[in-house]
């Protein structure tokens, strides 16, 4: 086999034409000047050229030949792997046979098809008997040329499949897709506008206008003129809305209430509870619309609240604000007022007229309508304002008494005696109060100029209390100023008391141990003394343990005091001849009886320390038998209480039974 390949050879290509009867041909249509050869059964007997085709001339300049190398064709070769029957040449001879030709011009002597065919050749592929790449070497018996193969009509078929599939593939995707930008940027959109009710002063933003339960995912809200002030009552906002690349634009209905300044409620006046919608102006605006209103924290009952402003707190869907409730009092008080006498030129004020004064807010003034004559001795007709502190007033009319006053004063608590210490602060006043005839309390005034608490003495205080009418009461009383302190002559009466008595006993049980214990502690003592305090009088008896009547009476009315026995000194009438005191006592409320424990030189026992008048009468009879005075239990009975006369048949029964 021989490929012919030199360019404006002599020799005749094969052709179709020429080929013998059993010959077949296989090559690349197309080629004119050039083609390769391939005849099965070739044999170098048989070898034979024809007169290639000559082409018209036309000169063309030819190239630089650039060879193939023997040693690149083995190593494309060696590099295949190309493997074959022994009965077919391989790749290998096939390249060399080609590249001995030395005229081989890679780019004019074949075709771009025909060096295709030849890297067929020499690629490996599988093995077919009788075929290397696109020719095909027949059996030893087969003596005809077949032309290298082309695509088959099956697989024609098949690519042509694959194309329509592929042509329709791309239609849906580019329908799919324009579909989708078309509705994307040309198609409308479901949404739904939501009316939005506010207070004014609050914010509003596009947004808020959209139905949120109605397919608002993805929707841009905006305001088509920037960001609004929202107008007191209803407006309509025009919005435009946005989803991807497709716009609309709507307009939305916008409430804008007005929050009340204050809610005005009359104190103590009973009514309805409060409701939110009360705490708005212009609610009617709204009338249509749902909102939702409520009080955050839920307010008292209408009566509950004072006077003044108090502050509630509410919200208007779901957004917070106070409002104000004001509670005032426009009801005049209710006074309750009565009459008055007072004297004349005695001073009254208008307060001293009221007795209760019902009124929800706190008073501000009470005062006369007009101003009474304090020095007109007649019945007057007074009136009187209440004002409130929201000015409401409410009056009453009372009678005014005014009377000239006679009656003085009296003073309630002045001691007989007033006894310290040197040195000792005294309060005069402690325990001493007055008032007028009319029951009405009047200030007392002392006047101690001529008490001199630092020296030793009797001094005279004197007690002063004066009415309206001018009428006075006054009282003089003795300030003994001591050398010794009265505290401490208390305590050793009654240490010496709490020896004697104990707590089983009566008061008459008491009086009896008292007597006892003076008659059994003091001596009597015949020479008289300077008129003697109590105080001063027992603290000599405790000191001396002896003293005249004085000294005895003293010593037992104190200690009788401060066992808790009524008692009081008692002295004999001023015309006797000699004077003589002892004590009236009144112990268990057994009526005033005598007291005398100073030793008359009769031998009486108990019998003196209670005894009656009619004992009295007799004792003294009998201290005058005695060569005593006549006249030794005589005093003045209109100057002290009564004394008990004699005792009962009932008491005199009672001890017989004893």
């Amino acid at each position: 086999m021989k490929f012919i390949s030199k360019r404006g050879s002599r020799e005749k290509k094969p052709s179709r034409d020429n080929l013998p009867e059993n010959d077949s041909f296989t090559g690349f249509e197309g080629a004119h000047d050039e083609g390769v050869f391939i005849q099965d059964n070739y044999t170098p007997q048989d070898n034979y050229v024809e007169d290639a085709y000559e082409p018209e001339p036309q000169y063309q300049p030819e190239p630089q030949p650039e060879y193939l190398q023997p040693e690149s064709l083995s190593q494309i070769a060696e590099d295949l792997h190309y493997s074959a029957p022994p009965s077919t040449p391989t790749a290998e001879e096939i390249a060399r046979s080609y590249a001995e030709d030395k005229t081989f011009y890679p780019d004019s002597s074949l075709s771009a098809r025909q060096l295709e065919a030849i890297q067929n050749v020499i690629r490996p592929s599988e093995h077919v008997p009788g075929q290397i790449g696109f020719g095909s070497i027949p059996d030893s018996d087969d003596q005809s040329v077949e032309k290298l193969d082309e695509p088959s009509a099956a697989w024609r078929a098949v690519k042509i499949v694959f194309l329509v599939l592929f042509l329709i593939a791309g239609i849906g995707a580019g329908g799919y897709f324009g579909w989708t930008w078309w509705w994307t940027n040309h198609a409308t959109f479901d949404y739904e506008v939501q009316p939005v009710v506010v207070l004014e002063g609050q914010s509003v933003i596009a947004s808020d206008f959209l139905d949120s339960s109605y397919r608002a995912e993805g929707i841009v809200a905006e305001f088509h003129d920037f960001d609004i002030e929202p107008n007191v009552g209803l407006q309509f906002v025009q919005l435009k809305l946005t989803h991807g690349m497709r716009t609309v634009e709507t307009s939305a209905p916008l409430y804008t209430l007005i929050p009340v300044e204050y809610v005005e409620h009359e104190a103590g006046e009973e009514g309805a509870m409060l409701r939110p919608i009360d705490f708005i102006a212009n609610i009617e605006v709204a009338a249509r619309v749902t909102f939702d209103i409520y009080f955050i924290e839920e307010p008292l009952p209408l009566d509950s609240y004072t006077t003044g402003d108090h502050v509630l707190h509410l919200a208007l869907n779901s957004v917070p604000f106070e409002a104000v409730l004001r509670v005032v009092d426009t009801t005049p008080p209710i006074v309750i007022a009565e009459d008055r006498q007072i004297h004349v030129g005695e001073e009254i004020f208008p307060e001293d007229f009221i007795v209760e004064i019902y009124d929800s807010s706190p008073i501000h003034s009470i005062s006369f309508s007009e101003p009474p004559n304090f020095y007109y001795r007649d019945v007057q007709l007074v009136q009187i304002a209440v004002e409130d502190i929201y000015g409401n007033v409410g009056f009453a009319v009372v009678n005014l008494t005014i009377v000239f006053n006679q009656t003085p004063p009296i003073i309630s608590g002045v001691p007989e005696i007033i006894e310290a210490q040197i040195g000792t602060t005294i309060d005069f006043l402690y325990g001493v109060t007055a008032h007028d005839d009319l029951g009405r309390v009047l200030d007392v005034y002392v006047d101690i100029v001529d008490v001199d608490i630092h020296t030793e003495g009797v001094y005279i205080a004197y007690f002063r209390a004066v009415d309206s009418s001018g009428q006075t009461t006054q009282y003089e009383v003795e300030v003994h100023i001591h050398n010794f302190d009265p505290a401490e002559l208390h305590q050793r009466v009654d240490e010496i008391l709490e020896r004697i008595l104990n707590d089983g006993m009566s008061q008459e049980q008491q009086v009896v141990a008292i007597h006892n214990w003076v008659r059994q502690n003091l001596s009597r003592e015949t020479s008289a003394t300077e008129t003697q305090s109590v105080l001063a009088g027992a603290y000599r008896a405790l000191q001396n343990r002896r003293g005249d009547s004085l000294i005895y009476s003293a010593i037992s009315s104190l200690m009788l005091t401060r066992a808790g026995v009524p008692n009081m000194l008692i002295e004999r009438t001023a015309d006797a001849d000699t004077s003589h005191r002892w004590v009236l006592v009144n112990p268990d409320n057994l009526g005033w009886h005598h007291f005398d424990p100073f030793p008359t030189g009769l031998v009486l026992g108990n019998s003196t320390a209670m005894f009656t008048n009619a004992e009295a009468q007799e004792f003294a009879r009998r201290i005058y038998a005695n060569g005593g005075a006549a006249d030794y239990f005589t005093f003045d009975e209109g100057a002290f209480p009564n004394v008990v006369q004699e005792e009962s048949d009932d008491e005199d029964d009672d001890e017989d039974d004893d």
